[in-house]
């Protein structure tokens, strides 16, 4: 009998859920170009970066949603420093530093709808996301244009925590369907990060090369909020479904 009824509140619950259940997803794209002056030389940096996060949940009530999500990165950004030659009249490149990164993580998220008027809504969303990614660092040095250059590359892997509010606006195409907007630029992050370098491989001028391993650990914390020129998206767009 005990049986009987566990399975029947377990139905019944089955039923009540999907009324309450969501699933979303966003995608965040950003490419960043511009020359800012460090000391007397100018740099010019360049980013890429895209941002796929799958999502589901619960609308616990009309306001609130809670959830899990998955969050998978990759990333690239160029930083060239170098100085303008007046004699031939053009750019001169004396060190480029090419940074790739892959992630992968996952986390939580909640949800508050703070302000609607009709179809259009505006919220907060506040995530927690822990990942863990792949990556590499190039620098090439140029000493002069008759030499090959020479090039280090560093491989290291990273684990990453990030808390971050972000605000939000959502614009519903039906009673299911809707639109999520999230402006990055204006968010507050707050980051811990740990880098483990593991391989060092050296290219001398002529391509002799020379490999050797790494053990070297470095952690930083990072708190900002608003646009942080380089490294956020202005924004990520999404869809959400509810059941």
């Amino acid at each position: 009998m005990k049986k009987l009824l566990a399975a029947v509140a377990f139905l019944l619950f089955a039923l009540q859920v999907p009324a309450q259940v969501f699933v979303a997803g966003s995608v965040g794209f950003d490419m960043s170009s511009y020359t800012k002056t460090v000391g007397f030389d100018p740099t010019k940096p360049q980013g890429m970066a895209l941002q796929l996060s799958p999502q589901v949940g619960f609308n616990i009530s009309p306001a609130v949603k809670l959830g899990a999500m998955l969050s998978i990165a990759n990333q690239k950004y160029t930083y060239t420093n170098g100085y303008y030659d007046r004699t031939y009249n053009r750019w001169q490149e004396t060190e480029q530093t090419v940074k790739t990164l892959m992630t992968a993580g996952g986390g939580v998220f909640v949800r508050v709808r703070c302000f609607e008027a009709r179809d259009f809504s505006v919220g907060l969303d506040l995530s927690a996301v822990l990942s863990y990614g792949l990556g590499a660092t190039r620098d090439t040095q140029y000493y002069s244009q008759d030499l090959f250059p020479v090039r280090y590359e560093t491989k290291f892997n990273t684990r990453q925590f990030d808390v971050r509010l972000v605000p939000m606006a959502t614009y519903r195409l039906s009673e299911r369907l809707g639109v999520d907007v999230y402006v990055d630029m204006l968010s507050i992050v707050y980051t811990h990060s740990i880098v483990d370098q593991y391989k060092k491989v050296e290219v001398m001028p002529w391509q002799t090369e020379a490999e050797s391993d790494l053990d070297y650990s470095t952690a930083t914390s990072d708190f900002h909020a608003g646009f942080n020129s380089l490294t956020s998206r202005l924004v990520s767009i999404g869809l959400s479904y509810t059941f």
